[in-house]
């Protein structure tokens, strides 16, 4: 006997969508991570092969701790992680050219960010109200965009990390 399969399709922007069993909603056939519907998630890997993580995708996922971005991808969109107050850490992988208006917004446990390629477009208060904020690691090169989007309290922990790391 087969067993039983549930799977429940969404619309979203003329494409299907899944949930899998953790409540993360992905186009079935595309590249989107569209929205986390699981608010009471701790812990969370993104499957590989996802390009986009779509805007507001985490926004308000209170508990989420811990999220792995696979290397494929490319952007986080606008709102995307936007109060994940429990989020500590976030490696945005090499791949991430794009960052959105707000992404990590009031993420008010993040200690530490580390952005390993050389972001090309991050939008305007990505990581505004990150109280916690110990340690931003960026590429060498890159930090005058850097400087006109985190809030000017934060350069001192900039220039810290890129005289560490050269």
């Amino acid at each position: 006997m087969i067993p039983a399969m549930s799977l429940t399709l969404c619309m979203q922007q003329n494409e299907k969508t899944t949930i899998d069993k953790s409540g993360v909603e992905y186009t079935v056939h595309g590249n989107r991570l569209v929205k986390c519907n699981n608010t009471a998630l701790k812990c969370y890997y993104v499957k590989p092969g996802i390009r986009y993580i779509n805007d507001d995708a985490f926004e308000n996922c209170n508990r989420l701790q811990q999220v792995e971005l696979p290397k494929t991808v490319i952007h986080i969109g606008a709102w995307a992680f936007y109060r994940c107050q429990a989020l500590e850490n976030i490696v945005v992988p090499a791949s991430v050219t794009t960052i959105g208006d707000y992404a990590f917004s009031n993420c008010k446990s993040l200690k530490s960010i580390l952005l390993v390629g050389k972001v090309k477009s991050i939008g305007e208060y990505a990581f505004l109200s990150c109280d916690a904020l110990k340690s931003i690691v960026i590429p060498r090169g890159t930090k005058a965009i850097y400087q006109t989007i985190i809030p000017e309290c934060y350069w001192p922990l900039m220039k810290d990390t890129l005289s560490k790391n050269t």
